[in-house]
């Protein structure tokens, strides 16, 4: 009986012996290979310049890019190690989910391994590019032509090397990306993704176009604004506001003019423009027309403005010619006159503005009337002695 025991023993341990001591060495060889690939990727990920940025921004203590693949890389090699030492011990049933589950690893791998290629390449050759254009524009002093040409002062840029560097830079790694997902194939993922990186490709142009217009229309305005600030004193348009008080008593000491006003609001009108075309060469239906709309209303109460600030005028000329005649009950009456004609002024004014039609047609009527009852009060108190002469001229 013992010896049909040991006997059972030796044969099992014969049998199953060498696959143990197979799936032993294949365990121990697949760690092997996994610390070394481990540690070979990550000195080759963390030599990189992203990998170093990537780092950097991941701040200190923290896992480098090359520690977290290596990690990764290393277990899927101790996965395979593993199912290979299973296999060897007949365990085949046992391990068909997870032998399924490496083969397609296996067979993603190329994929996966050739989208990393073609985007490691395009990134070191948009790497490049960038550099290139950013050390030729600058040994081109382009930042001194944009600071004597003012434009720096409008666009606010501090490097417009760096910032068609990264343009290019962009402008090349798009397109990169877009191959290096086709060549994932995984259509759930990269079809939706190369659509909208396709989109922004597509869109570039357009984006380019309307920077342009943009700045175009920063440029024009800021000549606009600076011809007006200059030629409007010139015409006496400070003045004219001064004496109307439509900017207050101290607008002057806080360094305001009526020319500085009307420049900045043409500076905008110029700015409003070149929006709107923006807008619309980037498609931006809804955006072009809120800022159309916001034109034309800007439009019309600018010149509603206008209508009253002239009525304002009108009506102090007015005023002031009609106290130059006499004294006394005169002074009321001009004061009269004055706001009357202030009033229908301001009628027409919103009325060009597009606001109550109704009260502001009431408004003009009234204001009408008041203006002929004061205007035949004014002859008859303040030119009597005129009619009386004119009376005795005509008798004779």
């Amino acid at each position: 009986m013992m010896n049909e025991v040991l006997t059972e023993m030796e044969t099992t341990i014969a049998t199953v012996g060498p696959k143990l001591l197979g799936a032993i060495a294949v365990m121990v060889a697949g760690w092997l290979v996994a610390k070394l690939v481990a540690w070979g990727l990550r000195k080759a990920v963390d030599g990189l310049s992203i990998a170093k940025t990537i780092n950097e921004s991941a701040g200190m203590g923290a896992a480098t890019l090359g520690e977290n693949l290596g990690k990764a890389v290393y277990w899927v090699v101790i996965l395979i190690a593993l199912t290979s030492a299973l296999g060897l011990l007949g365990m085949q049933s046992t391990i068909a989910p997870l032998t399924n589950m490496v083969d397609l690893f296996l067979a993603f791998l190329p994929n996966l391994v050739g989208a990393g290629l073609i985007f490691g390449i395009g990134y070191i050759f948009a790497s490049i590019a960038r550099r290139a254009v950013t050390s030729v524009l600058t040994v081109a002093r382009l930042d001194s032509l944009l600071e004597k040409s003012g434009l720096a002062q409008i666009t606010k840029i501090e490097s417009l090397p760096n910032v068609i560097g990264l343009l290019v830079f962009v402008l090349i790694l798009l397109p990169v990306s877009i191959a290096s997902l086709d060549a994932l194939k995984m259509e759930a993922i990269s079809i939706p993704a190369t659509k909208m990186l396709e989109g922004i490709l597509y869109a570039i142009p357009n984006i380019f176009i309307a920077g342009i217009v943009l700045l175009i229309a920063a440029i024009v305005a800021r000549f606009v604004g600076d011809s007006l600030k200059q030629l409007l004193p010139q015409f006496g348009v400070d003045e004219a506001v001064d004496k109307l008080g439509l900017l207050g008593e101290n607008a002057s000491e806080n360094g305001l003019s009526g020319s500085i006003v009307i420049a900045k609001i043409a500076s905008f009108l110029v700015i409003l423009f070149g929006a709107i075309e923006a807008a619309h060469l980037l498609q931006f239906d809804t955006v072009s027309e809120v800022l159309t709309t916001v034109l034309e209303i800007g439009g019309s109460v600018i010149f509603g403005a206008i209508i009253i600030g002239f009525g304002i005028w009108i009506a102090g000329l007015v005023a002031r010619a009609m106290l130059s005649t006499g004294e006394g009950t005169v002074d009321k009456v001009a004061k009269f006159v004055k706001w009357a004609i202030i009033v229908l002024a301001v009628s027409i004014g919103l009325r060009q503005m597009g606001l109550a039609n109704e009260i502001i047609v009431m408004g003009f009527s009234l204001g009408l009337g008041a203006i002929a009852v004061a205007g035949a009060i004014a002859f008859g108190l303040g030119g009597r002695e005129w009619a009386a002469k004119k009376l005795e001229e005509w008798k004779k």
